[in-house]
């Protein structure tokens, strides 16, 4: 008999995982989804992500990566609004704004928005840049006591959406005159990324404004438009004038076209020759700066045929103007007058133009040596860089659907100007991009003048060199509750001027009372209402 045994099968025994590994990898797994919440609240990358979701343009609110004073309160995040205002099938843009007030209950119900010049100018595109931006206005502006600031940077520019810097090639300067061929590539690089470059525009800019007023909850407020952003604001006025408390317009751009007068290159020529009739009354210059201007034309002249040479010193800042590496600098006739172009930007440069004159025809101009073309340089330089700073996509885009087929560069046959200004004509021609960038003739401003009986402050320099009080003034003749001033050895810009600030903080506590601080019978050449 055959006994069979019952075969037992014999299990593997599974190794338990150790009790604390279960835990631990919850832990970690938190760990990362809480550190991923951290940087998409704290960078605002959330709104990016999530927008798409969203159809409804509104304002949100994201934490500041910037300090600030401690009694300030600050508010940061993004509009978001369509590319085509009213479209709601074109692409949605977030635009950067920044809120600034002071804590308590007696902060202003009216807040003051700040206008971009440029165009294409931003100051919120980095934390850092965000927080100077914000000092910036802190430390110099007496009207922002008691009252709330609104910063807000324009499609396309500084920290909003979409990215129009157009990156230089390394080998781009301020001087090249050939850069036709690089405007062509940005446009096309651009339009690869599927912006309409028709919608960038003083128009939608003025849609971007009423509609963060809406979302806000804001009844009215005043409006700040400095240089470009002037346009902005005399815009924005002629549509919403009734959610406006009032306007203050520095180095005033109008509405209506200007054509060979709004050349920035006949602009320079007119105001060194008011520095040179200035010089001679009511405080007379000496003879060597008498003729130091006299001999001015010929100089750009001869610079043009014979560049003077420099021996720089270090890291000196001219080189950041002509893009030469070398310690041996070539001052050109175009390198010269854009340099006196962008000093006069800034105020009390009279004295400065006048010696570096001097030092340029006695040849004794070596920077790093202490003269008076070098701190003319160090003036250029702080201008240049701020200038540097705008999209210049977003810059052409906005300057060519505003004006449209205007030409700028062609001077009419009674005119006389010196030969460096025509050279300078012929090469802004030759570079223009309106002729090949995307444009819409809808976008062309009208040549209506600014006619609501609204409170404006329009303020101007008398040595503006891209915005000429001429302007400022036809502006105000079409306003019936206007207050112009026009400050005498004055550039662009205008609110460095001390007196400037008191006669808006003035105008800012009392609209409709003409400002009358004692500075202004000191300061300030005749002005009228």
């Amino acid at each position: 008999m055959v006994v069979h045994r019952r075969q037992t099968q014999i299990r593997p025994r599974l190794r338990r995982p150790p009790s604390w590994r279960l835990p631990t990898a919850l832990v970690l797994v938190l760990c990362i989804i809480t550190a991923c919440s951290v940087w998409f609240w704290w960078t605002g990358a959330w709104i990016t992500t999530f927008k798409s979701l969203l159809d409804t343009p509104g304002f949100y609110e994201n934490t500041c990566g910037f300090r600030t004073r401690d009694e300030w309160h600050v508010q940061c995040g993004h509009l978001l609004v369509h590319e085509k205002p009213g479209d709601a099938r074109s692409r949605k843009l977030a635009l950067k704004v920044v809120r600034v007030k002071q804590p308590g209950p007696d902060v202003q119900s009216d807040p003051v928005v700040f206008l971009n010049g440029g165009p294409g100018g931003g100051n919120l595109e980095t934390n850092r840049s965000a927080e100077m931006a914000v000092a910036s206005f802190l430390d110099t502006s007496p009207w922002m006591s008691g009252r709330e600031l609104i910063l807000i940077d324009p499609r396309g520019a500084g920290g909003s959406e979409p990215d129009m810097t157009c990156e230089r090639p390394p080998e781009w300067n301020r001087y090249q005159r050939h850069i036709k061929g690089f405007y062509v590539r940005c446009s096309i690089d651009l339009q690869k990324g599927d912006i309409d470059l028709t919608a960038y525009n003083s128009h939608t800019m003025v849609s971007d404004l009423e509609t963060l007023r809406r979302v806000l909850g804001i009844r009215r407020w005043n409006l700040y438009g400095a240089s470009y952003g002037s346009r902005v604001g005399q815009l924005y006025l002629q549509r919403h004038p009734d959610v406006v408390r009032s306007v203050v317009l520095e180095g005033v751009v109008p509405l209506a076209t200007m054509t060979f007068e709004r050349s920035p290159y006949i602009r320079l020529h007119e105001v060194l020759g008011k520095l040179e009739a200035d010089c001679q009354s009511p405080s007379p210059c000496d003879q060597d700066a008498l003729t130091s201007f006299a001999l001015r034309d010929l100089l750009i002249d001869r610079l043009s045929q014979t560049p003077a040479e420099l021996l720089v010193s270090g890291n000196e800042p001219i080189r950041a103007l002509t893009g030469q590496t070398t310690a041996l600098q070539r001052v050109s006739d175009q390198l010269l007058a854009d340099i006196l172009f962008l000093a006069l930007y800034r105020n009390d440069t009279r004295d400065l133009i006048l010696k570096a004159i001097k030092e340029l025809e006695d040849g004794a101009v070596d920077i790093g040596t202490d003269t008076a073309f070098e701190a003319l340089v160090y003036k250029a330089v702080a201008v240049a860089r701020h200038s540097d700073d705008r999209s210049l996509g977003a810059h052409w885009s906005i300057h060519c659907n505003d004006y449209g087929e205007t030409d700028f560069w062609s001077k009419p046959s009674d005119v006389h100007v010196p030969k460096w200004v025509e050279r300078w004509l012929e090469a802004g021609k030759a570079a223009d991009p309106c002729d090949y960038w995307p444009r819409d003739s809808a976008n062309v401003i009208g040549p209506e003048p600014v006619t609501e009986n609204i409170p404006v402050l329009l303020l101007s320099g008398d040595y503006d060199p891209v915005t000429p009080p001429e302007w400022a003034e036809m502006v105000a003749s079409h306003l019936p509750n206007a207050h112009w001033f026009n400050f005498a050895k004055t550039g662009h810009y205008v609110t460095e001027n001390f007196c400037a600030q008191r006669v808006m903080t003035q105008f800012l506590d009392k609209p409709e009372k003409r400002p009358d601080p004692v500075c202004v019978s000191t300061m300030t050449i005749p002005t009228s209402e």
